[in-house]
């Protein structure tokens, strides 16, 4: 009894006893950092601030690398862009050269200025001017039936009824013939291309040139003119006709034989019309005059020819339709256009564009010059008009 009683008293003790020998043998566990003959291998390395340690060796060795890597981007970029550079360089240098070759004298002729041509222009129209002030006399042009279209591009609006009736007044006379005289210089001696029609004016050759050099010259642009433009651009074949009236130019050995047989034919276009209002002891100067005159027109359509812009002389040609024919009455008429047309008397300075255009052109005294494109061969599809037409406004439009 003695011995049972003595092991309960013994019980406290002894679970003490055990709680000591755990906490020893945790203590020297690798929980606590200690090495015991229980841990694994790299145990040791799975403490807290082993792990921490760790993680900073890492993190140090990718921003190395990190730190690496962007310098290397940034020395590749510099070299990008001096690349860059200089292949900006290279262009400059390539549009440079191409723009020097274009304009080298010998390539093309010379290039006359705007300003120049214009003036040009004006001279021959105003020494028309003065000649026909030499008509004083009072007799009466026969209109041949044939020619009565000839005769109303001067007069569009008129009949040949109410054209014999103008054709009475002395000023109004002068300024018909002045009229026909530019009609017969635009359609026989100035060569202009086509705009709406695939065929130039009556006679509209380069009578600079023998007929035999201007047909072929002629027939091959109207060909390249109407070709697709995505096969020949303008630039194209505005550098290749002004090189080519250029070369014949230059190679013509007939051209003041050429000219001078041009110029006689068209003088006597106009006399047929005209004679009999000039004084019968003075007709032969007038003729040597307006010789002269269309002489220089078609030495100055040379020099249209050859420039790299498109120049180009035109008769106007706005018309109002008025409805259906009805026998001989008309069905449309030319109206003002401003932007084309000055008034021979100056009524259309200040009026107001639009109603400038609802008004008749009674007659048309001189045709318009017309340029497109630029002498580096640039901007074709931009038409201006450098030097516009003289008309005559009819009454009902003076107010």
């Amino acid at each position: 009894m003695e011995y049972k009683g003595q092991a309960r008293r013994d019980r406290p003790y002894l679970a003490k006893q055990n709680y000591k020998a755990s906490a020893e043998q945790l203590r020297g566990s690798s929980v606590y950092g200690r090495r015991t003959g229980f841990e694994r291998e790299g145990d040791y390395t799975d403490t807290p601030k082993a792990g921490k340690e760790t993680w900073k060796i890492k993190y140090e060795k990718l921003e190395d690398q990190t730190r690496a890597h962007e310098e290397a981007i940034r020395l590749l970029q510099k070299e990008l862009g001096k690349q860059a550079d200089e292949l900006e360089q290279a262009r400059r240098s390539a549009g440079q050269m191409q723009i020097e070759l274009e304009n080298k004298e010998f390539s093309l002729g010379r290039q006359a200025t705007d300003a120049d041509l214009q003036s040009d222009f004006e001279s021959i129209l105003n020494g028309i001017r003065t000649w026909a002030t030499n008509f004083d006399e009072k007799g009466t042009a026969e209109l041949k039936q044939d020619r009565l279209q000839e005769y109303l591009r001067v007069t569009p609006n008129q009949t040949p009824e109410t054209l014999r009736s103008i054709l009475q007044e002395k000023k109004k006379r002068r300024l018909f013939i002045r009229g026909w005289a530019a009609s017969v210089m635009c359609a026989c001696l100035i060569r202009s291309l086509p705009r709406l029609s695939y065929h130039p004016e009556p006679g509209s050759f380069d009578r600079w040139l023998d007929k035999k050099s201007s047909a072929l010259f002629g027939d091959l642009e109207l060909r390249l003119l109407f070709a697709a433009r995505n096969t020949i651009s303008d630039r194209a074949f505005n550098d290749w006709r002004a090189l080519t009236a250029d070369l014949l130019a230059r190679s013509s050995r007939s051209a003041d034989e050429a000219i001078r047989a041009a110029a006689d034919g068209a003088v006597r276009e106009v006399m047929a019309l005209v004679e009999p209002w000039a004084p019968h002891s003075r007709q032969g100067e007038i003729r040597d005059l307006l010789g002269g005159i269309f002489d220089d027109a078609i030495r100055f359509s040379r020099a249209l020819r050859t420039q790299r812009a498109s120049w180009y002389v035109r008769w106007p040609q706005h018309r109002q339709d008025l409805g259906p024919s009805t026998g001989d009455a008309q069905h449309h008429r030319m109206m003002f256009e401003p932007t084309e047309m000055k008034d021979e008397k100056g009524d259309d300075d200040d009026m107001d564009p639009n109603f400038l255009r609802r008004q008749s052109v009674e007659m048309v005294v001189t045709p318009a010059l017309f340029k497109s494109g630029t002498s580096k061969g640039e901007r074709f599809d931009e038409e201006f008009c450098a030097v516009k037409a003289k008309v005559l406004m009819s009454n009902g439009s003076r107010g």
